[in-house]
């Protein structure tokens, strides 16, 4: 199986040579063979976003925005972006990413910075953040005239890796063209909802079932139940709505960013 990033060529054939399940891998971009890799879509060009330099400044006219590739292994998006933030003493609110990645997985996504005038972070500052990270790194920076918001990819790209399949090759090629052909059934299990936060008790796993039976009344009825409220605020609007409704809920100006979450 391929994997569509690298650091440097130099690092690819080390990679390759050193990257040994049984015995741990010795570089980042090593890593990449043991794990399932996610890279997001760009919006317009239906291209992939690839890490390929992690050493060299932006080219071109300086603009306001500095997009920068973040990559990634068992780390949340929303962490490194504080982290990034925090390096370059700004505002969390002035970085911008199209998506959250998978923790578990190895991912590659866009970030942008707002540097309000250009030129104003400097582009060695951004990079020298990689001497501090573990297991992630930032680069392929490029200036930009306008910021990322959420939403604003084209979906991801798998690349998947699977382990000890004990079965004769023809009977393998049939089974990855079958699965080519005829796509697969997309299941609610743990990995996708999760066993509930311990804060709220909530029970994904259940509404995912309840949803694959099509017993939707009974989803939103578990996700809304005050019961799985993990703050005051939550439970007050949660037991609103089972009485009077959502509607009363917005007019008694009740906290409701929990409900439409859960209702979308």
């Amino acid at each position: 199986m391929t994997f569509a990033v690298s650091m440097s060529a130099a690092q690819i054939r080390s990679a390759r040579a050193t990257a040994d399940p049984a015995r741990g891998y010795r570089s980042l971009t090593g890593l990449m063979l043991g794990f399932m890799s996610v890279t997001e879509r760009r919006l317009h060009d239906g291209s992939l976003t690839e890490l390929t330099d992690v050493d060299n400044p932006p080219a071109g006219e300086k603009q306001r925005y500095l997009l920068a590739v973040l990559y990634k292994i068992g780390r949340d998006s929303f962490e490194l972006v504080s982290k990034l933030a925090e390096h370059l003493r700004i505002g969390r609110d002035r970085i911008g990413i199209a998506g959250l990645k998978d923790k578990a997985g190895v991912t590659m996504q866009e970030v942008s910075i707002d540097c309000i005038s250009a030129g104003s972070i400097r582009a060695d500052k951004v990079l020298s953040i990689n001497k501090g990270l573990k297991r992630a790194a930032l680069g392929n920076l490029r200036w930009s005239p306008r910021s990322l918001h959420h939403g604003e990819h084209a979906g991801n790209h798998f690349c998947i890796l699977v382990r000890q399949v004990e079965a004769e090759p023809p009977v393998i090629d049939k089974a990855v063209r079958d699965l080519k052909r005829r796509g697969f059934i997309n299941y609610f299990g743990h990995q996708r909802f999760g066993l509930g936060s311990s804060a709220s008790g909530l029970s994904a796993v259940l509404v995912g079932r309840a949803l694959v039976k099509g017993h939707y009344r009974a989803a939103v009825e578990e996700i809304m139940d005050p019961r799985h409220a993990a703050t005051a605020e939550e439970g007050a609007a949660k037991r609103i709505w089972q009485l009077k409704g959502i509607t009363h809920v917005y007019n008694a100006c009740v906290t409701c960013t929990y409900m439409c979450n859960a209702l979308v």
